[in-house]
């Protein structure tokens, strides 16, 4: 009857101690990026001729394109982000909008040195991010590719109700 309560006590007094001091928050894999007041995290890596940028969908971060950029890696340069108030990257401007996620796209690739012109990629609202980035740098765009992207004509749920994303944008 002992060895039951002390292994229960022992067990309490471990949890305890382990809830007290908490594990520190990994550290980004990339460079953040300061674009004025904030920051983005960028991952970018790999060589070759051709920068592939990918986009993540709605609530996904630069780490969901592990699977991606790790292959990709050994014959493109490769870069994920997190969009502002996402995994490493601080809380950027309100109203948050697809222009002002392809500004701050644009933006950080150009303050990281990251040559164009990029091959977009682009998941789910990646998609639409990725399409309003070509349209406001076709200069800087060789090609897209969406995945299971959404369209500007698509309705989502926002605050409450529905609304075409496109209007959204």
């Amino acid at each position: 009857m002992i060895r039951p309560a002390f292994f229960a006590a022992t067990l309490f007094l471990a949890l305890a101690a382990a809830a007290q001091s908490p594990a520190p928050e990994p550290a980004p894999p990339g460079k953040m990026i300061d674009l004025g007041g904030y920051r983005i995290h960028l991952y970018c890596t790999g060589r070759g001729k051709q920068t592939v940028v990918l986009s993540p969908g709605g609530g996904d971060f630069s780490f969901d394109w592990y699977l991606v950029q790790h292959p990709l890696q050994t014959t493109a340069r490769v870069c994920s982000y997190d969009r502002a108030d996402s995994a490493w990257s601080d809380p950027g401007p309100q109203p948050f909008t697809l222009r002002q996620e392809a500004f701050e796209l644009q933006s950080a690739l150009k303050l990281a040195g990251e040559k164009p012109p990029y091959i977009l990629v682009g998941q789910s609202i990646g998609g639409l991010v990725v399409r309003t980035f070509a349209e406001a740098y076709p200069e800087q765009t060789s090609g897209m590719v969406l995945v299971d992207a959404l369209s500007p004509d698509s309705t989502l749920g926002y605050y409450g109700k529905l609304v075409r994303v496109r209007d959204l944008a």
